[in-house]
């Protein structure tokens, strides 16, 4: 269907609510419920969690539908660039702040595989 129509997220355009707005609302608000955390949605009192995007990555860019279809069905990790959590940057222009400690830390406990 897909390669017919020369579109992406072909399934995400059937029902009256998306398919990738189902999986977006479970991977953010039931996610959040199922765990007990106040946040999924922006509202008050709810803790603050919140991405960036480069749309310009080879995943996501040129891209005409809706965010929830792309970002569930399209994105790479590689697209997100930033991300905040209760107002503390996680990760800032694609990287970690402690990226490097954590890669590092690794090889020492992992060895080389090579």
């Amino acid at each position: 269907m897909r390669l017919d129509r020369q579109q992406r997220a072909i399934l995400d355009q059937i029902g009256e609510q998306t398919l990738a707005s189902r999986l977006f609302d479970c991977a953010t608000v039931n996610g959040a419920r199922s765990l007990g955390v106040n946040a999924g949605e922006v509202v008050e009192g709810f803790s603050g969690r919140l991405f960036t995007l480069n749309l310009d990555d080879l995943s996501i860019a040129g891209h005409s539908v809706r965010f929830s279809a792309f970002g569930v069905f399209s994105l790479n990790r590689t697209a997100i660039r930033d991300v905040v959590v209760n107002g503390r940057w996680v990760v800032r222009d694609g990287r970690h702040p402690l990226q490097e400690e954590i890669v590092s830390r690794y090889k020492e406990l992992h060895g080389n595989f090579g």
